[in-house]
């Protein structure tokens, strides 16, 4: 079999990255791919990675919001888009829907140790050390994220989660972006009251404690060891309904590709707008809420649904196995990039 060439330009220590370096792992370890990495510390923005797949230049674009990034966007042969919106990849062949993300990490010796060359990137490197990110308190990293440790099929379960945590508003100078921050703060803060009033021990969850949440809803918080990812990601197997909201920007959030996994059924804001592949549709994999009453509403409909709520987290559990789980993601990009004719944008 012939690998295909994949150099990766590190330049990012962003965390949504770790989904690509982890794809592109377990490809190597599969022998799909002749993976080699560069460092490349030439300042472009943090959501971006280069990487050359068979000569191809190829641009993953990370980042919460929809905007294409220019002049990147221009110079690339094919720009790979989280946040992709339908109407741009109707406009242009060379985009490609990265779909859903999260921080989900493979060992990889040269992430390890790449603080070698520049001390900067230490903080980054431990992420990828055993055991000793998890006795200093960096939640997310090689154990505790590791790939092995999403899939579950928790569909069957009766157990509604959402946790989330409150965004600064004032860190932000934009007026536009500190009232969005506003508007996502007291949209979690009802949905956790709401949820908990109306399903009592059937519901899992909370604010992360921190110095706003505590002014703001101290009503409604989790402690440290809660909101631990280990933990966290503990319960969540034994959640049968995950609920989301938006993120940053609009953009869909982590937690979302973490129910997914997990095989939970999902109640999320209108995500029509974005492309997502591998047809992630709405009534199969997940329901659309309009506002925290009608989120509640439709909660006690699949609690009080048991096989649509089941075959609800089946599909989700078929969609990680067939899309979203990291290796089979990448290689559907790498054969998007290929112009491979079963692999579709």
């Amino acid at each position: 079999m012939v690998k295909t060439e994949v150099t990766v330009f590190f330049d990012s220590t962003l965390e949504h990255m770790h989904q690509l370096y982890c794809g592109f792992a377990l490809l190597e370890k599969q022998g799909e791919i002749r993976l080699r990495y560069v460092t490349d510390r030439r300042n472009i923005p943090a959501h971006l990675l280069r990487v050359e797949i068979a000569g191809k230049r190829v641009v993953f674009d990370m980042a919460d919001g929809s905007t294409l990034t220019k002049p990147y966007v221009d110079e690339a042969d094919y720009y790979v888009k989280r946040m992709l919106l339908r109407a741009d990849l109707e406009r242009s062949e060379k985009l490609i829907p990265f779909g859903l993300a999260y921080p989900v990490f493979a060992h990889n010796l040269f992430l390890a140790t790449v603080f070698r060359k520049d001390r900067k990137l230490l903080p980054f490197s431990m992420r990828y050390w055993p055991v000793i990110p998890a006795l200093m308190g960096v939640m997310d990293n090689v154990d505790t994220g590791h790939h092995t440790r999403f899939r579950h099929s928790a569909g069957q379960n009766r157990k509604v989660i959402f946790s989330s945590k409150l965004w600064q508003p004032e860190n932000v100078n934009d007026t536009g972006k500190r009232l969005q921050r506003i508007e996502i703060n007291q949209e979690r803060i009802d949905l956790v009251r709401e949820l908990r009033r109306a399903l009592g021990d059937d519901f899992v969850g909370g604010i992360r404690r921190d110095e706003l949440s505590q002014m703001l809803s101290p009503d409604v918080l989790i402690d440290r060891r809660q909101s631990h990812k280990a933990y966290y990601r503990k319960v969540l197997a034994g959640c049968g309904v995950g609920v989301a909201n938006a993120g940053l920007e609009d953009s869909i959030g982590f937690k979302f590709a973490e129910y997914v996994a997990n095989g939970s059924a999902l109640l999320t804001n209108d995500i029509s707008k974005y492309a997502l592949p591998g047809g992630f549709e709405e009534g199969v994999h997940y329901l659309t809420y309009r506002n925290v009453s009608d989120c509640v509403d439709k909660v006690g409909e699949l609690l009080a649904n048991d096989r649509a709520r089941i075959a609800m987290g089946k599909a989700n559990e078929r969609y990680y196995d067939d899309v979203l789980e990291p290796a089979t993601n990448m290689k559907r990009v790498i054969g998007c990039v290929l112009g491979a004719p079963h692999f579709e944008r």
